[in-house]
């Protein structure tokens, strides 16, 4: 994977290459454009995918439903080689709070989890982070740590 590479995210249809609603054998072939796949399991969830990117430059996951196709795709924090862009917003690159304000102009931005997690039901997208700042001058939670994008009863079930 060359440097400098941007991944946008399509919401609802999906991120870089990967696409909602794709079979396991579709998202195993475009996830290995990003890196080495591998089996991952999440607690309450079917056997997932996950590509880790060369020396770690990016991770993606995929997450799939009962139907053995992709409800949700996640993108962890990249390094800063790679940008996550949605409309022209890098995601991980430009504080959370810029994030929000930017996605609130064109769509409801729903808080929970005291400001770790956003949910953007219309794009059926989600951004995370660990921690909230705790004041002005607080250096952690500034930036958000993952992205999610999913398929319409991801949230639901």
């Amino acid at each position: 994977m060359a440097s400098g590479m941007v991944i946008e995210l399509d919401p609802p249809r999906g991120v870089g290459l990967v696409r909602i609603g794709s079979s396991r054998a579709e998202a195993w072939r475009t996830l290995g454009n990003y890196g080495v796949v591998k089996h991952f399991s999440r607690a309450g969830k079917e056997s997932s995918l996950v590509v880790r990117g060369q020396d770690n430059e990016v991770t993606i996951f995929a997450y799939f439903d009962s139907g053995d196709r992709v409800e949700a795709i996640e993108v962890a924090r990249p390094a800063a080689a790679v940008k996550v862009v949605y409309a022209g917003v890098d995601l991980f690159g430009t504080c959370a709070d810029e994030v929000v304000r930017t996605l609130s102009m064109s769509a409801t931005v729903v808080e929970s989890e005291g400001g770790s997690t956003y949910r953007v039901k219309a794009l059926l997208l989600a951004l995370w982070r660990a921690t909230v700042p705790e004041s002005d001058d607080d250096p952690d939670g500034r930036y958000f740590e993952s992205v999610l994008v999913s398929a319409p009863a991801y949230f639901e079930a």
